[in-house]
């Protein structure tokens, strides 16, 4: 008695006509000497029999073997990657199998992990895999766990340039166009892309150029050749209102309270104010004050370090416009009142006081000798 062990690859299993075979994976029987034994190998779905080894005989999809001595017979089983592309490039298999500028496949044994590189042509770009388990960028991950196909789609190119003047950037959705002076990007012809404009703090954009269409910020733009757009931006500038103080006279050393009103509601990005004063050891306004977008008014607060009878020139800008007002530092006046004014005769002595005040000494003039 002899033992036959079999082994069945991955993708399908092994029968034997008794039916004390019958395995996906590996099994064994005993068998007296002299037994002929018929094997058959059935292929999974998306699977085929690549061959037999240990057999005696094969027809087909049967093994046949003779117990003289102990056998072993394995089944191997295949699944075919077949992948195609469109356009112009190649694809290529990390193992070496598969390599191809059209159609090409590669059946593969057991289950395996392929990764895949699509390879555009000079003026092309891969724009969609097919298939995939996953992809990233150029690269398709597949497993062979049945019969796969997978294809590459390649399109011709058409590079877009973007460009800005100072004071922002403009950055597509995709992300490869994000640049404050210039850049460009190869793009499959037809794309339709939308680009936006971001102002630097202080700035607005002013206008687009070359854009099939805008919207707010957004340049939406379809690349059917070269095509070339560029964003505009100008400084922010305010429209000052009022600017004052309460009270509009400072008497001691303290916080004055300024309000600094807008002829309209400040810009959505906001503004940035520079506020100087004429007489900055006296009266020192914050150097710099940030409003918020869509106020027309704000309120601020100026240190009063010292008092003097000064009028403090207090001026807000934003580089472009500015107004100013004007605060009066002046001493608090403390008036005291005396209890016998210099200015006010004394009042006459009652007539017993006169009576007993001592008499006036007399006093003799000589004559003078003419």
């Amino acid at each position: 008695m002899y033992t036959l062990s079999v082994t069945a690859g991955f993708g399908g299993t092994i029968t034997s006509s008794d039916g004390y075979i019958n395995c996906s994976a590996s099994c064994s029987q005993n068998y007296l000497t002299g037994t002929t034994v018929v094997l058959t190998a059935t292929p999974a779905q998306s699977w085929m029999l690549a061959g037999w080894s240990g057999c005696d005989t094969t027809q087909n999809n049967t093994c046949t073997v003779t117990m003289n001595s102990a056998r072993s017979v394995t089944a191997m089983f295949t699944a075919t990657l077949l992948v195609s592309l469109t356009g112009s490039g190649a694809i290529t298999s990390a193992d070496g199998f598969i390599n191809c500028g059209a159609t090409c496949s590669h059946n593969y044994s057991g289950l395996n992990g392929v990764i895949l590189t699509a390879i555009p042509a000079q003026g092309w770009v891969l724009t969609k895999w097919t298939s995939c388990d996953a992809v990233h960028g150029n690269v398709c991950n597949v497993s062979t766990y049945k019969a796969r196909s997978v294809a590459a789609s390649f399109s011709l190119t058409s590079v877009l340039s973007a460009s800005s003047s100072s004071g922002g950037t403009v950055i597509s959705g995709d992300g490869y166009i994000n640049c404050g002076s210039a850049c460009s990007h190869n793009y499959p012809t037809g794309t339709t892309l939308a680009l936006a404009a971001t102002p630097a703090v202080g700035s607005t954009l002013n206008h687009w150029t070359g854009c099939a269409s805008t919207q707010a910020n957004y340049c939406i733009v379809t690349i059917n050749g070269p095509t070339s757009v560029s964003a505009t931006f100008a400084p922010i500038q305010v429209s000052f209102g009022s600017l004052v103080f309460n009270p509009t006279t400072a008497r001691r050393v303290g916080i004055a309270l300024g309000t600094l009103t807008f002829a309209s509601p400040t810009p959505s990005g906001g503004v940035t104010l520079r506020l100087t004063s004429n007489h900055p050891n006296i009266v020192a306004p914050p150097s710099t004050l940030y409003v918020r977008g869509g106020l027309t008014s704000i309120r601020f607060g100026a240190n009063v370090l010292t008092v003097r009878p000064t009028a403090v020139t207090i001026t807000a800008t934003d580089g472009n416009t500015s107004t100013s007002a004007t605060l009066n530092v002046t001493p608090s006046t403390n008036t005291s009142v005396s209890t016998r004014p210099a200015d006010v005769e004394p009042a006459p002595a009652s007539k017993q006081a006169r009576q007993t005040a001592a008499p006036r000494p007399m006093t003799h003039e000589t004559p003078s000798r003419d």
